[in-house]
């Protein structure tokens, strides 16, 4: 016991704090885990007392104090690393797991012979007419073994295993058995005690590595799983823009109120599922562990929409806009002021989609279907879906539409497919901040088709101008400014005021979202990266950042680009 700053040998009551049994014990144990398996709290502290009628349940604390470690002389952490990277069933096993590892006494019956040891993870050797050695794991709930469907006839129904010294025939079938080869249930492990802290022993190098290599796949597909549930920019896009755009210019003091779709994610078990994911020993790991971060982040500016802290939350995930950025643009769209008008021919949005389909068959890129929608923030996107979607009221120009090819088709897509022919999917959905190499190299690519775009050259700069102003004014006050100081058109300037502005709490108030930053920023990085040599097609792996690529170096994994423009 412990009070204060002082250790107790005895309780008030004269008894000795040391050498008695609590009662109940497996009751508080199981109780606890019970509470913990309910609640999802991940770190919890439960207070517990015994009653004549049994154990009850006084509180449970979502922040406990260390005093009950410091009572025990045993720190948590130490603990807490052994239990990390462990997926617990039920909380029966996770209270048979706690009592196998942190049992100070371990009592085994006197009679009959030592058990061998194996751990949760086994290296076994299947005794065939050419033995093979595979890493089995254990589960101690799992009514029957099974082994994975890639051996061939030689695995009947009955498997000949040798687990340690002790050789075995057990039942068996055939089916998905996750990283490992084989999952031994634990009903038929009566002859072992199994330590699921054991490292895997007597296992070839590559055998171990190849473990490695399935841990991470099976980061990579849960961290994809839950990228693709979160749908950031769907929740920040306003379903009412027509109706708000048509009083906008209706009346000359009218504030834009946008709506959304309702957020139907539930939050907190993706966060619990997030914090769930483990530490991987891979070289790409790292990549990871951003994503995983970033995964986090999302979550925030999500919860963060139509709030105070919508603008700190976009910042923290896609940076800000500083007076050295703001000044880089402002001086870019001095420079290039009082251009030219694209005056190419017009497509209207079936006319669009007729080249856009032309250009992705050239590309052996057939199975990508174009989508006329009836509203959208932008003119043209691309969705991980294979589609292209084109807004129905959309006019393009030909050089427009030219630089869109490459923007969307030559960059967007070529990335993506690339990406689709990695091992991991992390290089499909898209790495850490890769949106802004994705964008920058966009912009880069249709920069040097050398076509003049008008007012389109200049979006990139014009919308880093307006982020940094919308965090200083409201809607209508930013849209005068950038109408009058850059003669831009009525359409150009409210799409840039939408794009800066939206899921912000109050369209009258400062405040702005910065993903847009990324074009004209990313575009910079990018001629960076290819004036200091680097390859262009480095850039075209998959949906990565230009950071990414000193990791990759020490990959041999990465599959060559297929689609590069």
């Amino acid at each position: 016991a412990a009070y204060h700053s002082q250790f107790l040998k005895k309780l008030p009551n004269g008894e000795s704090t040391i050498g008695f049994q609590v009662p109940f014990w497996d009751d508080i144990l199981l109780s606890a885990a019970r509470i913990q398996h309910t609640t999802g709290i991940g770190f919890l502290g439960c207070d517990f007392v015994v009653t004549g009628s049994g154990v009850k349940v006084l509180e449970v604390n979502a922040r406990p104090g260390l005093k009950i470690q410091v009572a025990n002389r045993t720190p948590l952490k130490p603990r807490l690393k052994k239990v990390a990277d462990l997926n617990i069933a039920s909380p029966e096993d996770g209270v048979q797991i706690a009592k196998q590892l942190f049992a100070q006494t371990v009592f085994v019956e006197s009679s009959g012979p030592e058990k061998a040891v194996i751990g949760a993870i086994e290296s076994v050797v299947l005794n065939l007419a050419e033995p093979e050695t595979i890493l089995a794991r254990v589960e101690l709930r799992a009514s029957e073994n099974i082994i994975s469907e890639r051996f061939g006839e030689e695995i009947g129904g009955l498997l000949d295993v040798t687990i340690g010294k002790k050789r075995l025939k057990l039942p068996v079938k055939k089916g998905e058995t996750g990283q490992e080869d084989l999952i031994l249930a634990g009903k038929f492990l009566t002859d072992f005690l199994i330590d699921v802290n054991k490292k895997v022993e007597h296992a070839p190098e590559l055998l171990v590595a190849d473990l490695d290599e399935r841990k991470l796949k099976s980061l990579d597909e849960k961290v994809s799983e839950l990228d693709e549930q979160i749908k950031l920019l769907s929740s920040l896009n306003p379903r009412n823009l027509l109706e708000q755009k048509d009083l906008f210019f209706s009346h000359p003091d009218y504030m834009p109120r946008f709506s959304y779709r309702t957020m139907d994610l539930d939050i907190e078990k993706l966060r619990r599922d997030i914090k769930r994911l483990p530490v991987v020993s891979h070289t790409l790991f790292p990549l990871f562990e951003k994503k995983i971060q970033e995964l986090s982040q999302k979550l925030d500016l999500i919860e963060a929409r139509e709030t105070e802290d919508f603008s700190r939350a976009s910042e923290i995930l896609f940076g800000k806009v500083n007076q050295a950025l703001y000044r880089d643009a402002v001086e870019f769209l001095q420079k290039h002021s009082g251009g030219e008008p694209d005056t190419s021919i017009e497509f209207d949005a079936k006319g669009a989609a007729a080249v856009v389909d032309k250009f992705c068959k050239k590309n052996t890129l057939g199975h990508w279907t174009i989508s006329i929608i009836e509203d959208s923030v932008a003119d043209m996107q691309v969705i991980k879906k294979g589609k292209v979607l084109i807004r129905k009221d959309a006019r393009f120009t030909k050089n427009r539409l030219d630089a869109l090819l490459v923007h969307e088709i030559g960059t967007h897509v070529f990335r993506f497919e690339n990406g689709k022919r990695q091992q991991f999917r992390l290089f499909e959905r898209g790495t850490a901040g890769y949106l802004e190499t994705e964008e920058g190299l966009a912009v880069y690519n249709q920069n040097q088709l050398g076509l003049n775009l008008g007012e389109k050259f200049l979006t990139p700069a014009l919308l880093v101008v307006a982020i940094f102003l919308a965090k200083k004014m409201g809607f209508r006050e930013l849209f005068e400014i950038l109408q009058q100081t850059y003669s831009l058109s009525d359409e150009g300037a409210w799409k840039l005021c939408v794009k800066a502005k939206r899921g912000t709490a109050d369209q009258s108030k400062p405040g702005a979202f910065t993903k847009d930053l990324a074009y004209f920023k990313g575009e910079r990085a990018v001629e960076k990266f290819l004036e200091s040599g680097g390859e262009i097609r480095d850039l075209y792996v998959g949906k990565i950042a230009i950071a990414d690529l000193k990791l990759l170096k020490d990959f041999d994994g990465m599959v060559k680009p297929k689609w590069v423009l």
